[in-house]
């Protein structure tokens, strides 16, 4: 394989680490708030809504394990299975962003 190729690859693996990290770190932080729907009367469900965050780490962790993939050669299997977690990450996004979209347009639908 050549250098480049390599070295584009491993550029594309660490910016999808580095996504799904920050990703899972805003998740988590989201998580672990206590909901405040309680403790205030002007309570904004756009402020506190998980939304889709939980589809899109996943999406974004998908699309890390396809990008590590590519340093496997390149081979028929290895590109079926590319192409199988390339779909099914970006599959797991469009419903994350289908989820934060809702969340904004109809708080009271996505819980």
């Amino acid at each position: 394989m050549d250098d480049r190729i390599q070295f584009l690859i491993v550029i594309a693996t660490v910016y999808q680490a580095i996504q799904f990290c920050l990703t899972f770190l805003h998740f988590y932080q989201r998580a672990s708030r206590p909901d405040r729907s309680s403790a205030t009367s002007e309570h904004d469900p756009r402020l506190y809504s998980r939304g889709g965050t939980s589809w899109l780490a996943v999406g974004l962790m998908f699309g890390a394990i396809e990008a590590v993939i590519g340093f496997a050669g390149f081979t028929y299997a290895s590109s079926l299975t590319r192409r199988y977690h390339r779909t099914v990450g970006r599959t797991f996004m469009v419903v994350g962003v289908c989820q934060v979209r809702c969340s904004f347009l109809y708080p009271g639908l996505v819980a």
